[in-house]
């Protein structure tokens, strides 16, 4: 799990997590947030996948609301160069990119804008995956505190893939050591307050 948050460096490609060729990678329960103006061309990237082997990506906020303050960038929450060549399981996130010059994964070499067409994509390759996922702006504490408000209602509590245990198998805990419930919330640390009710078909 990670905390973790850019809002400088207005000409520069920016990175939350990479994972390269021939790397597998276990990305679960982090609070990934990109903002600040892009003057530049630059891209960024919450996560950026090329070709990985094995990939898993569950519970995360991944949020990217860097925005083009006369740049021309484009950034991403997700964006997947090429394929993972093993087992894939993508579930339980927030994926949210509201920013101008915002676009919330590349995959297959398209710009999926929402996670409506997201899912539509998905499901036309026939991969089951991400029915459990959401697009909601994170409301953080603070600007470097990427707790999660909790007197605000919202999706992200008890909003991840049921089940998640740590990279050992066994209990899984946030970043601040408190255990995580059958029923976590997304991001790095658990939450509590009161869960907004799930909207049909979001």
């Amino acid at each position: 799990f990670s905390l973790g948050r850019q809002t400088s460096l207005p000409t520069a490609t920016l990175t939350g997590i990479q994972v390269n060729t021939l790397a597998s990678a276990l990305l679960q329960s982090n609070t990934i947030a990109l903002g600040g103006a892009s003057t530049g061309s630059g891209n960024s990237y919450g996560i950026y996948a090329n070709g990985p082997v094995n990939l898993r990506i569950t519970n995360n906020i991944v949020y990217n609301g860097r925005s083009n303050t006369g740049g021309t960038g484009t950034h991403y929450a997700g964006y997947g160069l090429n394929n993972p060549t093993g087992i894939v399981t993508v579930a339980g996130n927030d994926w949210s990119a509201n920013g101008p010059g915002g676009m919330l994964i590349r995959f297959f070499g398209m710009d999926i804008p929402t996670l409506v067409k997201w899912r539509m994509v998905l499901q036309g390759l026939s991969i089951p995956m991400e029915w459990n996922s959401i697009s909601e702006t994170p409301i953080f504490v603070g600007t470097s505190d990427l707790h999660i408000s909790s007197t605000t209602p919202n999706h992200l509590i008890r909003g991840g893939a049921f089940g998640a245990v740590g990279p050992d198998g066994n209990l899984d805990y946030d970043i601040d050591g408190n255990q995580r419930p059958y029923s976590a919330s997304i991001g790095a640390c658990e939450i509590s307050g009161t869960r907004s009710p799930r909207l049909s078909g979001s």
